[in-house]
């Protein structure tokens, strides 16, 4: 379930390809949603899609997780992290299942390509903490006992707030700094970190301006890792910026693959 507009259709191509080299009779379809449309093509396809047992499961684009979610509560698995829904399928059986599983996608991926140790000790920023994604990595970073410190960064200040808050609840010993968009800690949580993650969505388009403030690039320090978990460019002017200051820089293609086997996996067990 994706936006209206110009959307590269790489998760598409990539479901089909699984399914066509392990003959497995299931099609991938993109679904664009009406800008406009207040979730009505959404509400129909959730019925559409709860009433036909041919209709196997979906993967949600970012500004529909958390509706899902509202709409199929019960089909929130326990291994679920963060907010909303990202993959929703049945099983053999009929019944519904949902999880969002980018968080640990994202940890287990980064792990297997960067070394065991990556995040042993480390500071991470993620900018976006309070949206479907950001939130999931959090959490999959929280769970784990050698990550230093981690800080959320967003504009939605009542969500992030929400969201601190369950995160501080369920992992009491993890060392977890919020930031709404007026906080001036800002630069001193940049400057502090190892790593930097950009799950917000904003960067999508090469016209998106950086994401950050010049003063706030300008704390970035030399050899961060900064992540844009947008795929659709190999660069962008968040990157860009970053590189300047030195930093290492990677787009969010290896995380799209990631999560595309993770989904095919479950369709495969399901079908």
């Amino acid at each position: 379930l994706q936006p209206e507009g110009p959307n590269v259709a790489r998760t598409q191509e990539l479901f089909n390809a699984v399914f066509k080299a392990t003959n497995t009779n299931v099609v991938h379809l993109l679904y664009e949603i009406p800008q406009q449309d207040d979730f009505h093509d959404l509400r129909q396809l959730l019925e559409m899609f709860q009433a036909s047992p041919r209709f196997i499961g979906f993967l949600t684009g970012t500004p529909y997780k958390e509706y899902v979610e509202q709409r199929l509560p019960a089909a929130k698995q326990a291994t679920s992290m963060g907010t909303g829904l990202s993959f929703v399928w049945k099983d053999r059986d009929g019944r519904i299942a949902g999880v969002n599983e980018e968080g640990q996608v994202w940890v287990e991926d980064y792990l297997a390509r960067h070394g065991a140790d990556a995040l042993s000790g480390k500071t991470v920023t993620i900018i976006g903490g309070a949206g479907a994604v950001g939130s999931a990595i959090a959490e999959a970073l929280a769970g784990r006992q050698d990550v230093r410190a981690i800080h959320l960064m967003d504009r939605e200040s009542s969500r992030l707030g929400h969201v601190g808050a369950k995160l501080a609840g369920a992992h009491p010993g993890v060392t977890l700094h919020v930031h709404g968009p007026q906080d001036q800690a800002y630069n001193d949580a940049v400057g502090q970190s190892d790593l930097i993650i950009n799950a917000s969505g904003v960067g999508k388009d090469d016209r998106d301006p950086s994401l950050l403030p010049d003063s706030t690039h300008a704390a970035i320090r030399p050899g961060c890792v900064v992540v844009d978990l947008n795929y659709r460019l190999p660069t962008n002017a968040f990157l860009r910026d970053a590189q300047e200051r030195g930093a290492i820089t990677e787009n969010g293609e290896q995380f799209l693959l990631a999560n595309a086997a993770r989904g095919a996996a479950r369709i495969l067990q399901a079908t």
